[in-house]
């Protein structure tokens, strides 16, 4: 995590202390999931990659700890007034909601946030013999949560902020496809094998 956090530092020198930091955990939390994300499907192609795989719920762990940072950072940089992150309060006698693509990347944020404290807190032994077969299917909304901070990043990327993103642009591009196109694979190659295993399986009856 301190490595992705090193190389996402640069070009950003320029920004106030919180948005520096509250950026760079934000990216690293993002590529932390994408490479949780990544490393399933890529172990079913190059054997190489298996030895990672034990280490997905580390890394979705490491991925929980930089967003909370993020969040954290974001908070004491408007001094915890929290309504800030949903309405306008100044300059009005009553809060405004907000309706612009700050209050969008928010409002996803938030889930996001909260699809994360879940998937973090039931990732352990204990909870996967506690839900039986819904422990599985709790923890494959690891999709949903990829989705969700797609649209949260991508909203304040291209629609919110225009400078001090330094070279997470292209990252954030790269790891979307990447991920994309490996999960996808990683399904193709599921029913491949499938399909071989019945085949198999009828040839030998």
């Amino acid at each position: 995590m301190i490595g992705l956090s090193w190389i996402f530092a640069s070009g950003r020198a320029e920004l106030p202390s919180h948005h520096f930091w509250n950026r760079i955990f934000a990216d690293t939390g993002f590529a932390l999931l994408c490479l949780t994300l990544m490393i399933g499907p890529a172990a079913r192609f190059l054997p190489i990659f298996n030895p990672l795989l034990p280490w997905r719920r580390e890394l979705g762990i490491a991925f929980l700890v930089a967003a909370v940072l993020h969040v954290l950072i974001y908070a004491d940089g408007i001094e915890w007034n929290l309504l800030k992150f949903f309405v306008d309060t100044e300059g009005h006698h009553h809060p405004v909601l907000l309706q612009n693509a700050y209050a969008v990347a928010n409002w996803i944020g938030v889930v996001a946030l909260l699809y994360g404290i879940i998937l973090a807190l039931t990732s352990n032994n204990f909870s996967q013999q506690l839900l039986g077969k819904g422990w599985k299917f709790l923890q494959q909304q690891s999709y949903t949560l990829f989705i969700l901070l797609v649209l949260h990043t991508g909203v304040l990327l291209y629609l919110a902020m225009q400078s001090g993103y330094g070279v997470f642009r292209p990252v954030f591009w790269s790891l979307t496809i990447l991920t994309i196109t490996l999960q996808f694979a990683g399904y193709i190659q599921t029913i491949r094998q499938y399909k071989q295993s019945r085949h198999q399986d009828n040839n030998q009856s």
